[in-house]
């Protein structure tokens, strides 16, 4: 049975609004309520903010797609100019709202580990008819390695490094935003959001944060 809170009707409320085809979620809520979690039959895309999202056929892609989930991040992103780094993007929301206000003043790159929710950034930059967006399926920590990524298909979001019950696992490579990006420039904000690993992706940008830092303070490395 589905949770009932007032979270929960928010954003079934908010996705109903936002989403197209609404059958899809429809026929979701009422699998839901009888106790049968499946995949939409066909793609389901959100409007937000002035962008799309094609959230593939996983309802939890549109729970974060839509505009009530992290709505306080659209603040947080403000940028004129510059480049954008998005660790753990998903289905790429963040990487695709700074893109399509940036324009041909900036960058994206927009970094996510799971193949699936990476394709779906990469349908979604055609679909926002963007240019300025780069996806790099990999994951991100403090050095490069080969490491084991846990998986979940119905709950993507939740992918990580660490084990957890019912996520199955698969070899990746891994490596830092330093090595990845040795060589890049005016980068304004990175966002990170990987599922307790944070940790590990600031140890392997210490070169691109300290150049941030070093652009606000005046000191350039």
């Amino acid at each position: 049975m589905v949770a009932i809170s007032k979270k929960n009707v928010m954003i079934y409320k908010c996705i109903l609004m936002e989403s197209y085809p609404k059958s899809e979620i429809f026929k979701y809520i009422l699998g839901r309520i009888a106790g049968v979690r499946k995949k939409f039959d066909r793609d389901v895309i959100i409007r937000n903010n002035g962008i799309k999202i094609n959230c593939g056929r996983i309802f939890e892609n549109c729970s974060i797609a839509c505009s009530y989930f992290e709505k306080y991040m659209n603040k947080e992103l403000k940028m004129d100019e510059g480049v954008f780094i998005d660790v753990g993007a998903h289905v790429g929301k963040h990487s695709i709202y700074v893109a399509k206000k940036l324009g041909n003043r900036g960058k994206v790159l927009s970094i996510e580990a799971n193949n699936e929710t990476a394709n779906l950034i990469k349908e979604n930059i055609k679909l926002n008819n963007l240019d300025n967006v780069e996806v790099f399926e990999i994951i991100c920590l403090d050095k490069k390695k080969e490491i084991t990524f846990f998986k979940d298909d119905f709950h993507t979001a939740t992918n990580s490094i660490y084990k957890k019950d019912g996520k199955y696992g698969i070899k990746k490579n891994a490596d830092s935003l330093d090595n990845l990006f040795p060589n890049i420039k005016n980068v304004k904000i990175i966002k990170i959001d990987v599922e307790g690993a944070e940790e590990s992706v600031i140890d392997g940008a210490k070169k691109i944060i300290n150049n941030i830092r070093g652009k606000q303070s005046g000191k350039f490395n």
